[in-house]
């Protein structure tokens, strides 16, 4: 993971990319390392920020906030925020990204981590660009209405935020990153408590997941599932 990191610093995607997805595997079993599995999808999210594929990017961002809050890796929480809110600026959704950054910054002054000064410049020029788009004053009461909110209540805004993005409504292009994983373990036979072992998530997270893939494939059960699962493998 760390190689993959280096790679995507100095510029080599395609090597970043290798690397990235090898550490995404390996810290599944018999590792079960989900500080790599977060870090891999987050790292994979800036790559495709950089591809110009802002949907993976989100997505990816999301996987990753959601194993580090819920393992409670904190510092990788304020990191995610802050790429949420970069992609949220990107689609000029300004109100959005300077709340993600006030949760971000609330998280990193009373946890006192702070940005790497690598990223700093990066940060304050973002961060400059959405309050010159919005004004000051507007800048600063979305600002405030970010710096209130618990780590619970900013995940739960980011997702909440996320679900307004559009995207097709159904069949596979329709599925997230984590979607598709949670397919192909299924396919395998894998039950809800194992699913979650091996992403590191909760069993309710999993049994959500299910829900919204079902309802997208329009299939009901987890043999037909496994059966255009299979299909989907078979013609590609």
């Amino acid at each position: 993971m760390v190689q993959g990191a280096a790679h995507l610093a100095l510029g080599d995607d395609a090597a970043a990319e290798v690397s990235l997805e090898q550490a995404r595997r390996l810290a599944g079993p018999p590792l079960d390392n989900p500080w790599i599995a977060a870090a891999a999808d987050y790292h994979l999210g800036r790559l495709a920020s950089r591809r110009g594929r802002a949907r993976d990017a989100e997505d990816l961002h999301h996987a990753s906030l959601a194993v580090r809050h819920h393992h409670g890796f904190l510092p990788g929480v304020a990191e995610s925020f802050d790429a949420l809110a970069e992609l949220a600026a990107d689609g000029e959704s300004d109100r959005e990204a300077a709340r993600l950054w006030a949760a971000s910054a609330t998280l990193r002054s009373t946890r006192r981590f702070a940005i790497t000064p690598a990223e700093q410049p990066r940060y304050d020029d973002r961060v400059a660009r959405v309050r010159a788009r919005l004004g000051d004053e507007q800048f600063a009461a979305a600002w405030a209405e970010g710096e209130v909110l618990t780590v619970d209540e900013a995940v739960a805004y980011a997702t909440r935020a996320r679900s307004e993005r559009k995207r097709p409504g159904s069949g596979w292009n329709a599925l997230t990153p984590m979607e598709l994983r949670v397919v192909a373990l299924a396919a395998e036979g894998l039950t809800n408590p194992q699913i979650a072992e091996r992403l590191f998530v909760a069993r309710g997270t999993v049994k959500i997941h299910l829900s919204h893939i079902f309802s997208k494939l329009g299939v009901a059960t987890r043999a037909e599932l496994a059966s255009v699962a299979t299909r989907r493998t078979a013609d590609a």
